[in-house]
Order: C-alpha cells, then structure tokens, then sequence
C-alpha cells in the first residue's frame, strides 16, 4: 500500500473517532464474554447476532448518511412499520416486485416530506420527524385497530430477503444488508453527491457559497433514509410473517447509536458506512451477549444508551487529539513520499510535495492548467498576457491588453454595474450603485459596517438577486440565479466566511461543487494531484499533504487555499471579501501576494477590506461607499488616488 493511502486511512478524523468508541465497545463484549461462560464468542452465535443486527443495520444505513449531512429522521421506525403493512396488504394482489416497490416509495415519500418540512419551514429534523413519527403511528392503529397483521404461511419466495444461503450460516438478509451498505459506501465516497453530502453536514453555508444545491441533497438523504427503513420493513415481514403496530418502537434510537458508536458526529460532516455496519453488529453482539449471560433483555435499552452517552462523550474528548495526530501522521508520511519519489529538479520537486505516485502516464509538469470540471481537454487560450508583477513603482496597474486588442484602445470592463439597488423590506443595502471594473485591475469597495460592500459582492456572485438596476458582466447583460452559475461564467468568490468545509480535507474543500470526474465517479487521485500543484504554484507549499483536514489550517492557510481555488477556477473575476480579516503581518503579505498574481495573469479583482491602508496598498483603484451610497471613486492612472485619511474621512462622514 502506497504510503499516502496509508496515511489516509491510518490517520483519518473518522478513524480516530471510530477506533476509541469502538476499543470501550470491544471492552464492554469482553465482559459479555466472561459473564456469558465463553459462549458469546462462537461462530453459531456471532453469526445469529450479525442476523440480528441486519434489522437495525439497513435503517443504520440511511441514518448514518441522513447525520452526515447534519440532519435526523425519528420517524424511521414509523416507516418500518408502515412499509411492512403495505407490502403485507399487497404482495398477494399485485406480487412481490409491485408490492416491494411501493412499499419502498411509501418509505421515500415519508422522507420527502419529512425534507419539506425541515426545509420549506426551516424547523429543526428533529421535531419534524418527532412529529411525523406520531403522526404516522396514529394512522397505522386507526388503520389497523392495533391488531398485528400477519399471514398463515410464509411463501417460498419470501426466502430470498429471509432464508439462509444453502450450506452456510449467512441468512439472505444479511446479503442484502452488506449489499446495501456497499452501494452506500460507494456513493458516499466515491461520488459528487457523496462530496456535497459531507460539505452540506460539515458547513450549510460554505458548501451553498460553492455551489452545493444544499436543499436538493438534503431532500435526496430524507428520502434515502425512508427508504432503507422500509425495506427493512419488508424484510422483517418476510421473515416472520407478521408485523405489529409496535413493531418499529425504539428502532430509530437504535439506528442512531449504532451510526454514533461506527463514529459518525451528531453535529454533521463526519462518518462513514461501514462505521454505521460496525456499529449494528456490536449492538446485536451486546444483545445476543445480554441473553447469554442470563440477564434480562430489559437490560439491552440501559447498555445502549450508557454506550451512546460514551461515544459522543469519548468522540468530544478525543477531538483535539485527532487533530493533532493526523498532522503527525501526514508529516511523518509526506517525508516518506518524497524520499520514494523519482530525482525531480527544482520546479518538479515543489510541484510533488505531498503527493503519491502520479496517474500513470502523466507528466510531472502539466503543460497546462485544469479549468474544466472533469475530462482530460487542454484549457482554452487565455483572455490575458501574463505580465510581470501587477503594480509599477508607482503603484499604477499594468494591464495585459486583451488578445486581439488594438494598442491605444481601451479594454472593455469585465464587469459593469448599472444603478443596481438591493433592499430587504424597508432596509436599503444598496442604493443607485455604478462601477466598473477590467481584467488586471485591482479595485478596493471600501466602507463601514452597513455600508453594502458584502451585500454587493453577493449580488454579483449570485447569492442575492438586486431588486433593481442592471449587470454586465463580459460584456453582456446577466442576472445570476445561484452562485454556481456565477462561478460557471466565470466568477470566483473568496467569502469573508472562506466557503471552507472544516470537517473536509483539503483536496475536498478544493474541488467542492467542480469535482473532476472519470466515468461518473470521482477521479480521486486527479483531484488530490491538481490539488497539490495548484497550492504549489501559489506559494502555499508548508502544507503537510491536500488530505490534511482544512480544521486543522491556521487562518493564512485557509486563506491561501480559498483564493487558490478561486484562482484555479476563474477565468475573468474573482472576489475577495476580507481576505486578510484576522490575519498576521506575514500571512497578510502572503495574501497580497496571492492576490497580485491573479490580477497579473489578466483577471479583474475586487476586493472588500476595512483596514484603509492595506485596501490603498495593493489596489489601483478604489471605490467609497457610506450607507449603500458610493461616496466617492479614485484611481491611480487618473491621478486622483487618494491618502488614507481622505478614505477615512469619507467613510465617517467628515468629507
């Protein structure tokens, strides 16, 4: 195994989260083991657990992925039952595959509205589903007076969800269950919707800001998660013949636990799969343990919860401890990595640092820039020249002309905002507001609090639509929807919140919402290798590896990653808000300098900042703003750049 994948996995957030929960877990079944005789630990025995934990696992499944993505559903054990019904009143009429259909549609419909709630109402998932739960169970005993439904005689084919495979101990259910928890895996890992699911649990915002459909996805897990729970449904009516009303009773807080023993955050962002699997067996384990040791099965609702108190008890307590030994581990593996790498020179060497072996066939340099968002074409030729450095000694912009532009004719603005007027009810953000800007330019939007500089800045990157007034951008007349079809014309955005997912690593967070793909699954190794050269070219070389967790990046690297992958992306604009908010000395200049090469490959850049003297040091053109009004506008070729106590003035309102 190639010592970054090592590295990955040994001293993964998740792992470590994982493998203390689990290490009490093993501790308390080994005390089951004593108590029981020795009889806990057999193949008859541990094979009957694994059967019965199939029950909770296929719920687990989906409630691993519905806390993922920062969200609950209480109502699960409500649609196991209602699912179960469903397919008992059907399959006889209609036959198996209709019934079973339905019935997992009843389970996704449970979970669309559940996801309609929460997110139409903005209320909590966790009262949303409380309510659902007891809504759903009122409809099943008005339905069936409380009476279990059942059939006589199990037929044949229900074997397939319920039988045992011939000459083995593994029931057929168990199949399905690790089948399920396979495809899940996949998607979870393997995909973009997967990528955008940890994005939307770890940070709403953030992942929103990079053109995550947030709603869409969570609406997707709502539904996924109803739908496992119904299919468990079906599977335990095949296996027994009959159902009760009560049958889905404490199954949800189940699930939980097991997806929070497998290491998975209530808070969101943070689980695997396979964590949730590991979980539902250990309490099936803890259960079978339970009878053996001749202790009364009351006693299985105590453990679980004494061992869900633990686990978040023990994932909080650990959490400082992860992070450190995951920087440990990636430096310690980042030395390996180079010292295995073939003899590079100079710009070769910088350009691997991090990073595994390459894809096979791939140069060491690439020959050009990535600007797509999957696929192996070569970027188109740039709108720009590069020039040397973006400010004279004056401080005066160097603009690389346009190609095809005339010498002595002016470059049209990139960007034109045409009396635009932002308000929210009475509120007026932005009043009557007029600027331009044009690649190569750096133009400072200054103001006090209130002053509509951020306001602005989302109104051009898509988040807020303005309620009157007009943009141009390149030239045509534009009215953005979303931020990700600003970012798709060509408008990146470094937000004052950055758009970092904390609980992501850092080729993650770089990619999030333009995964590079190779036949609908995500090119991994691509994205961490263009990750690694991308940040290298822009100086941000102390990294220890791109799998290092962004939580862990002090606030000059999260910076650097953030208008690293806005410069990765643009092709004409790119939007800094705060760049150097809470920033030291140096990791401001680090900043200024990422900041000037993008304006000096040819790309417009406006950028909000409060301290005056920064925003007067790097731009070559500013714009006063003072209640969503401009107070003033001044550049540096017009000769009427003005001096920090002149902005000052300004703002206050002295001048």
């Amino acid at each position: 195994m190639a010592p970054s994948l090592l590295s990955r996995r040994f001293t993964s957030y998740v792992s470590v989260r994982m493998v203390t929960v689990v290490s009490v877990v093993v501790v308390l079944l080994l005390v089951l083991e004593g108590t029981s005789g020795g009889k806990l630990f057999t193949v008859n025995n541990l094979g009957g657990a694994l059967s019965t934990s199939a029950e909770v696992g296929f719920i687990a499944i989906g409630v691993t992925m519905l806390m993922i993505g920062g969200e609950f559903d209480l109502s699960v054990g409500q649609s196991f039952v209602a699912a179960a019904m469903t397919f008992a009143a059907l399959f006889q009429p209609l036959g198996i595959a209709p019934a079973l259909l339905i019935s997992v549609a009843l389970g996704a419909g449970i979970g669309f509205l559940n996801g309609l709630i929460t997110l139409a109402f903005g209320i909590p998932s966790f009262i949303t589903t409380l309510g659902t739960y007891y809504g759903i169970a009122g409809v099943v005993l008005m339905i069936t007076g409380g009476s279990p439904v059942s059939i006589a005689v199990v037929p044949r084919s229900f074997h397939l969800f319920s039988g045992g495979i011939a000459g083995s101990q593994v029931q057929w259910q168990v199949v399905w269950w690790f089948g399920f928890a396979a495809i899940a895996a996949f998607v979870l890992h393997k995909s973009a919707f997967g990528n955008h699911v940890f994005a939307v649990g770890g940070s709403r915002q953030a992942a929103g800001n990079t053109g995550v459909r947030v709603n869409w996805t969570k609406m997707a897990l709502f539904m996924i998660c109803g739908a496992t729970a119904a299919f468990s449904g079906v599977v335990l009516f095949a296996l027994y013949g009959d159902v009760e009303a009560s049958a889905g009773s404490g199954l949800q807080l189940q699930a939980i636990a097991a997806a929070v023993i497998g290491g998975t955050a209530l808070f969101g962002g943070v689980g695997t799969i396979y964590g949730g699997v590991l979980g539902s067996f250990f309490l099936g384990v803890i259960d079978t343990g339970l009878v053996l040791s001749g202790a009364s099965t009351t006693y299985y609702e105590f453990f679980v919860g004494i061992v869900l108190i633990g686990a978040v008890v023990l994932q909080v307590k650990m959490e400082g401890f992860s992070t450190v030994t995951k920087r440990l581990g990636l430096n310690l593996a980042s030395l390996v990595e180079r010292r295995n790498l073939p003899a590079a020179g100079g710009a070769e060497r910088s350009r691997a640092r991090g990073e595994g072996p390459l894809p096979q066939g791939a140069d060491r340099v690439p020959s050009a820039r990535l600007t797509g968002v999957g696929g192996d074409e070569e970027p188109p030729a740039a709108e720009h020249a590069p020039v040397e450095g973006v400010l004279g000694g004056d401080g005066q912009a160097v603009l690389a002309p346009a190609a095809g532009a005339l010498p002595g004719k002016t470059v049209a603005p990139v960007l034109e905002l045409r009396h635009v007027t932002m308000k929210f009810g009475p509120v007026v953000a932005v009043d009557d507001v007029s600027f331009s800007i044009s690649g190569g330019e750096i133009l400072a939007l200054l103001g006090d609090n209130g002053a509509g500089k951020s306001t602005i800045v989302k109104i051009v990157s898509g988040v807020y639509r303005p309620t009157s007034g007009e943009l141009y951008f390149d030239g045509r007349r534009v009215a953005f929807r979303s931020s990700k079809a600003a970012r798709k014309s060509g408008i990146s955005t470094v937000y004052q919140d950055l758009a970092l997912v904390g609980t992501m690593n850092v080729w993650r967070n770089f990619f999030l919402g333009a995964e590079l793909r190779k036949r609908s699954v995500l090119d991994t190794t691509r994205m961490r290798w263009e990750t690694a050269r991308a940040l290298t070219e822009i100086g941000l070389a102390n990294l220890s590896s791109v799998d290092q967790g962004v939580g862990t990046l002090s606030g000059g690297e999260g910076q650097a990653l953030s208008i690293g992958r806005a410069v990765y992306f643009e092709k004409k604009l790119l939007l800094l808000d705060e760049p150097t908010a809470a920033l030291s000395v140096k990791e401001t200049d680090n900043v200024f300098e990422y900041t000037r090469r993008a304006a000096a490959s040819g790309v417009a850049v406006l950028v909000i900042m409060h301290n005056t003297q920064q925003a007067l040091e790097i731009s070559n053109r500013v714009v006063v703003m003072r209640h969503g009004r401009i107070a003033g506008e001044f550049s540096r070729a017009a000769g009427n750049f003005p001096s920090q106590e002149t902005v000052n003035a300004m703002i206050s309102g002295v001048i």
